[in-house]
């Protein structure tokens, strides 16, 4: 019977999305969203399960997945009401870590790119700055370089 407990925790290990080959994929789904439907979609599934207290980044992801699912809709309530869900989602995982960089960024490329009209713009100056007092400090080179490249080209 022990062997098959430590069987299913390696298979809750290798699966979930807290190892850094997971975050890898996070990441590239992340930055297909919004042109591909199917990654959008794929990102969705894969963060279902993931809880604010336990994997913040993970979920403010999901949150931001959601939030972009929303530009793949055509019914405009259908689209507000993504864009609520993951617009809370998001900002709950910030509350949780508020000086995660990654979190920040994707708070900063959701409201860059949000309509006016849904009023969710007011963090963009103050994430903009944390993030590039950060991005000097951060050891994490596939972050540095997707946030480099979001700035280059929102100037």
């Amino acid at each position: 019977m022990k062997p098959f407990f430590v069987l299913l925790g390696l298979i809750c290990l290798f699966s979930s999305p807290a190892n850094g080959q997971s975050l890898q994929e996070v990441r590239k789904l992340f930055q297909e969203a919004p042109e591909r439907e199917a990654s959008c979609s794929q990102l969705i599934r894969l963060l279902k399960s993931v809880s604010a207290d336990k994997q913040p980044l993970f979920y403010g992801y999901k949150g931001v997945a959601t939030m972009i699912m929303a530009n793949h809709l055509g019914n405009p309530l259908r689209k507000l009401s993504h864009f609520k869900e993951g617009k809370k989602i998001l900002e709950e995982a910030i509350r949780k870590e508020p000086s995660n960089l990654e979190l920040r960024f994707l708070r900063l490329s959701v409201q860059s790119e949000a309509p006016g009209f849904l009023n969710y713009n007011q963090d963009i100056k103050s994430d903009r700055s944390f993030i590039q007092e950060g991005l000097t400090r951060t050891k994490d080179e596939e972050l540095k370089q997707m946030i480099s490249q979001f700035l280059n080209r929102k100037k």
